[in-house]
């Protein structure tokens, strides 16, 4: 139960480590191990414990800083005195695009082989997506 503490908690620390990196730091820490594959690591990680490799999103250390979090709150509260509430009178509007022949980021090929997505055209139409939101659900939705 320690040694899988200790995996969790390693790759809550340093979600890019490698499996080799992970495996040397097992093997720092425990004199009871002698030895442990990478292949067992990647089992364990994957199938028992559901850590599965994704594209990362990077992600600003001070995005929910307390005091990022304090300049938030002030800013919200500075609109008050003019009649802004946020869960009564607001409407956020996004825009979202994307092109009609998306494909995935992915995809297998033979080594040394590209991998080429067949799609209709080489070139597709971009389209955009128009959204007002307020507290009350989606106010309106333009395609564009």
């Amino acid at each position: 139960e320690h040694h899988r503490q200790f995996i969790i908690d390693i790759v809550d620390k340093n979600n890019t480590i490698t499996f080799e990196e992970l495996r040397v730091n097992i093997l720092e820490r425990f004199e009871d191990i002698q030895n442990i594959s990478i292949a067992t690591l990647c089992n364990f990680v994957k199938n028992i414990e559901r850590i599965t490799l994704k594209k990362s999103t990077p992600m600003e250390l001070k995005r929910n800083d307390p005091t990022t979090l304090k300049q938030r709150k002030e800013f919200v509260m500075s609109l008050q005195p003019e009649g802004v509430l946020y869960n009564m009178n607001c409407i956020f509007i996004d825009e979202a695009g994307f092109n009609v022949n998306m494909i995935k980021g992915r995809a297998r090929a033979k080594a040394g082989k590209p991998a080429f997505v067949k799609t209709c055209t080489k070139r597709a139409k971009n389209v955009s997506i128009f959204f007002a939101l307020s507290a009350f659900g989606v106010e309106s939705c333009h395609v564009k």
